[in-house]
């Protein structure tokens, strides 16, 4: 049984082209976080270049252009190192759906990312835990519901500090939420919202399709 308490979680952000459908990853960052201690620890940060077009306002917002990044790695180089630390652990974001987009446009016949699609949506438990007249004041970004826990977010939109502060976070909502729900299974029962549910269906029909198509090592002897 997976207890809601002990879990161990994989905080995970996105900095990204822009907000398209097909949006790329040109930063990540990847927390752990052991729910059972409160320890947490960022475990991998990485700027890639990707093959789109950085937005300007996405650059904007995070300061990211395209000459900072012709020396990065892609995501594709990445990945075996990225999912090393995704293995064994429930994956969180704060908008989980978001970022889960952006995993299935970067890995899209991954067969082992098709199991890790469920998570913990940060974003789904401030919506619940807020009250209505306080969250019509302030919202629910992230830096909101930081700001509102007393947690100093420090370089908003930094993929490093945005999963440090979604990880510290998470500890604070899942202790509220602990007295609701005793395993992860019930959870995810509650969770569950069209957005997450979206992502699932377009990852399950990739991953058919990447079975019957490619022959690459993420696939073979399936």
């Amino acid at each position: 049984m997976n207890y809601l308490h002990n879990l161990k979680v994989a905080v995970i952000d996105f900095e990204t082209t822009g907000l398209e459908e097909d949006a790329q990853a040109v930063e990540m960052a990847i927390v752990h976080l052991d729910l059972g201690s409160s320890n947490q620890e960022l475990v991998y940060c990485q700027k890639f270049k990707p093959t789109k077009k950085i937005h300007p306002k996405a650059s904007a917002v995070h300061g990211m252009y395209a000459s900072d990044l012709e020396d990065c790695p892609s995501f594709k180089d990445e990945w075996p190192k990225i999912e090393s630390f995704l293995e064994d652990r429930v994956i969180s974001a704060y908008n989980l759906p978001f970022d889960l987009r952006i995993l299935r446009n970067e890995c899209p016949v991954s067969p082992n990312l098709y199991h890790k699609m469920v998570g913990i949506c940060g974003l789904v438990i401030s919506r619940h835990l807020t009250p209505y007249s306080i969250k019509d004041k302030m919202g629910n970004r992230l830096t909101e519901s930081c700001i509102r826990n007393n947690i100093l977010i420090g370089n908003g939109h930094s993929a490093s500090c945005d999963a440090m502060a979604a990880s510290e976070l998470l500890f604070i909502q899942i202790k509220k939420l602990s007295n609701y729900f005793n395993n992860l299974i019930d959870f995810l029962a509650w969770q569950r919202i069209e957005g997450i549910d979206q992502e699932r269906e377009k990852m399950f029909d990739l991953y058919a399709r990447g079975r019957k198509m490619y022959s690459t090592p993420w696939i073979s002897g399936l």
